[in-house]
């Protein structure tokens, strides 16, 4: 008598899964995964207090800012080659952007320290403070244009394209 049940189990999920497709269109387990996807998401910036379209910080007008003299002594970043990619790195979200990086000047409260971390090439995504540095590192083999213009985009509020919330319906994973 078991045996029997199980099949009408089946058929009576079968035809609720039915009624919810004709209440909620063809694609509700869809719609309901992308909802979960992005409420995961949302937890995932709070939590790790990045970067939030809303956020007050990015509601302000400010220049972005560098180094100082101070910081070159302190070896927070190192000279020659790597201060001209940083530099040709800034100029290029210069010129494709509405942002212009200044000199920090003594006044200045926030603004971006390229150092080398153990991390190797990170940064945080999005302002963290308006009252401290925020850093880059540019760490061993970093020391490229693509690099340092990928770590400012952090820095500037951007996320990895496969951490959208919208990933599955922009882009496709081929397996060879």
């Amino acid at each position: 008598m078991a045996d029997r049940s199980l099949p009408n189990k089946l058929k009576n999920l079968t035809s609720k899964r039915r009624e919810q497709s004709k209440k909620f269109g063809q694609n509700w387990q869809r719609r309901r995964n992308e909802l979960l996807k992005r409420r995961r998401y949302r937890q995932l910036k709070a939590k790790t207090q990045t970067f939030i379209q809303l956020n007050k910080l990015y509601q302000q007008k400010a220049d972005i800012l560098m180094f100082t003299p101070e910081q070159r002594k302190k070896k927070e970043f190192s000279q020659g080659e790597t201060k001209a990619t940083i530099m040709k790195a800034m100029r290029h979200w210069e010129n494709y952007t509405c942002l212009s990086f200044v000199e920090r000047q003594p006044h200045h409260r926030s603004y971006i320290i390229f150092t080398e971390k153990a991390c190797g090439c990170c940064s945080y995504v999005g302002r963290r403070s308006e009252d401290e540095p925020q850093a880059i590192s540019i760490g061993k083999n970093c020391d490229k244009k693509g690099i340092v213009i990928h770590e400012l985009g952090h820095v500037i509020g951007f996320w990895h394209e496969h951490t959208r919330p919208d990933r599955d319906g922009k882009s496709s994973l081929q397996i060879r």
